[in-house]
C-alpha cells in the first residue's frame, strides 16, 4: 500500500485576530464550511466561483449543504495527488474561516499556478486573507519552485484588487495569456483583471511575504492608535 500524498500545513503566525494557519482540508469540515458559505449568500452567490458557475441564491443554499463538502475535499484531494497545486482550509483559532487555493499548476516554460480563495464575512477585514495569501505564497516560492502566481479578479471587486496590489501582484496587460492551467469548462469572465507577482515583486528590505503583510498590519494599527 502507498502512502497517501499529504497537503502541507503552512504557518502558524499569529496575526490581531489570531493564531492563523493553512491546513489541510478535513472530511469533518463539512458543517462548519456550510455553515460559513451560508452565512455569506447574499455576497458570495452573486460571483462565480470555483468550477460552478451560481447564479441565486437558492442554487447557493443547495451547492453547499454540508454533504456537498465531499465533493470540495475529494477535488483538493486528488489536486495534490495529480501534482495539480494545493488547497488548503484557512483557520484561526481553529475555527474554519475560509479556503485557499493555488490551482492550475504548470510546469513549463514557466512553474506557474494561480490563486483563487474565499474568507467568511465574520472574517474579512480583519487581515485573514492577506496573511493567508502571503503564506501561500512563501510557500509556492520557497518550499515548492513555483515562479509565477496569477489572480482573477471581477472588474467591480475593488477589495481584492486593492489587496493584491498592496501584496505586490502587478496588474497585467488585457492581451496577457493565463500561464496557469484553467481547470474549468467555463471559460474565463472576459471582463475579469488578470494580476501576477513573482518572487522578485517582494518589497526590498522583507525577507517574505508573511514578513511584508505583518509590517503592514502593523503599520497599519499604529496610524490608527495615532502612534
Amino acid at each position: 500500500m502507498t502512502n497517501r500524498v499529504r497537503i502541507p500545513e503552512v504557518g502558524p503566525i499569529i496575526i490581531g485576530s489570531g493564531r492563523l494557519r493553512l491546513r489541510e482540508p478535513s472530511p469533518l469540515d463539512g458543517l462548519a464550511w456550510s455553515r460559513l458559505r451560508l452565512a455569506d449568500a447574499e455576497r458570495l452567490a452573486a460571483r462565480i466561483e470555483g468550477l460552478v458557475p451560481v447564479d441565486d441564491a437558492a442554487r447557493w443554499a443547495e451547492q453547499n449543504r454540508p454533504d456537498n463538502w465531499m465533493t470540495v475535499h475529494r477535488t483538493a484531494m486528488q489536486r495534490i495527488e495529480l501534482g495539480l497545486g494545493w488547497s488548503w482550509v484557512v483557520e484561526v483559532d481553529n475555527r474554519f474561516a475560509g479556503q485557499m487555493e493555488l490551482t492550475g499548476l504548470t510546469q513549463a516554460p514557466t512553474r506557474a499556478v494561480r490563486v483563487g480563495a474565499w474568507i467568511g464575512h465574520k472574517f474579512t477585514g480583519r487581515g485573514v486573507g492577506s496573511a493567508a495569501l502571503a503564506l501561500a505564497l512563501d510557500h509556492a516560492f520557497s518550499s515548492e519552485g513555483v515562479q509565477l502566481v496569477e489572480a482573477f479578479v471581477d472588474s467591480d471587486n475593488e477589495h481584492s484588487r486593492r489587496a493584491l496590489l498592496s501584496m505586490g501582484f502587478r496588474h497585467c496587460q488585457p492581451q496577457q495569456k493565463l500561464r496557469s492551467t484553467w481547470e474549468s469548462a467555463f471559460p474565463p469572465d472576459p471582463a475579469a483583471e488578470l494580476f501576477e507577482i513573482t518572487p522578485a515583486d517582494l518589497q526590498q528590505g522583507r525577507s517574505s511575504f508573511v514578513d511584508h503583510t505583518l509590517n503592514r498590519h502593523r503599520n497599519r494599527a499604529s496610524r490608527f492608535d495615532g502612534v
